[in-house]
C-alpha cells in the first residue's frame, strides 16, 4: 500500500511540475514591438522630454525625443548619457547640445530607430561606435566637436541625407570610398574645417544630388 501511496504522490508532484511548466512558458513576455519609424515633418510634431526622471521613464512607449541639457551652475555641464537610456526603445530623436560629451553609451543601440542625432558642441574626438548600429539614421550634427579624422565607418550610415562636421578646426581626413557609399546624403557641412577644398570638390562631384557646403 505505502509503495502505490508513494507513487501516487510522485505522479501528483509531476503532474504539478507539468503545469507549472506549461504556465510559465504561456507566460512568456511578449517582444518589444516598435513604433513606426516617423517622417521628418512628423517627428517635429512629437513632444520633446527634457530629463530622464521617473516620469519620462514610466511613458518609454511614447518618448520619441529627448534633449538633455545641464542646468548651470555648480552642477556643470552635462557629460554622459544615463546608461539606463536603453529603457526609451523608441527614441528616434536625440539632442545633447554645447554639453560636455566625448561618449555615447552601447545601451543606446537598442534604439534601432534613431533617425535624427545632434551632438555638436561637445567633446567627442572619435564617432562613438553606438552611432554605427543606428541603421536608420537619417541627421548626423557633429558640429564644433574634436575631430581630427571622420572614420571610414560613416559609409556604414547608408539613409543618412545631413552630416555636419563643420567648426572642427583641426578636422583634416574625409575618406572618399566611404563617402561614395552615402548615396542619399542630401547636405554636407565641411565649413570651419580643414578639409581641402580639391576634395570638397571631389565629394561633390561623387555625390552630384548633395550639397557640399566649404569655406
Amino acid at each position: 500500500m505505502k509503495k502505490y501511496t508513494k507513487l501516487f504522490i510522485l505522479l501528483i508532484g509531476l503532474a504539478g511540475f507539468i503545469t507549472s511548466s506549461a504556465y510559465a512558458q504561456k507566460e512568456k513576455p511578449k517582444p518589444f514591438e516598435y513604433a513606426k519609424l516617423f517622417t521628418e515633418k512628423e517627428i517635429k510634431k512629437q513632444r520633446i522630454y527634457t530629463h530622464l526622471g521617473a516620469s519620462t521613464i514610466r511613458k518609454y512607449k511614447e518618448v520619441y525625443k529627448l534633449m538633455l541639457r545641464s542646468s548651470g551652475g555648480i552642477h556643470g555641464k552635462v557629460d554622459e548619457v544615463p546608461v539606463f537610456v536603453d529603457t526609451l526603445k523608441n527614441l528616434q530623436y536625440l539632442y545633447v547640445k554645447n554639453e560636455a560629451l566625448t561618449d555615447l553609451p552601447s545601451a543606446l543601440k537598442v534604439c534601432k530607430n534613431m533617425q535624427f542625432l545632434h551632438i555638436s558642441g561637445n567633446r567627442f574626438k572619435d564617432i562613438p561606435e553606438v552611432v554605427f548600429t543606428f541603421k536608420h539614421l537619417k541627421l548626423l550634427d557633429l558640429r564644433a566637436n574634436r575631430f581630427t579624422e571622420i572614420t571610414a565607418q560613416i559609409g556604414e550610415l547608408s539613409e543618412l541625407e545631413y552630416l555636419y562636421v563643420g567648426a572642427n578646426p583641426n578636422l583634416k581626413i574625409l575618406y572618399l570610398d566611404a563617402m561614395k557609399k552615402l548615396t542619399k546624403l542630401r547636405f554636407l557641412d565641411l565649413r570651419g574645417t580643414d578639409i581641402p577644398l580639391k576634395q570638397a570638390k571631389a565629394i561633390q562631384k561623387l555625390l552630384p544630388n548633395c550639397k557640399v557646403s566649404h569655406d
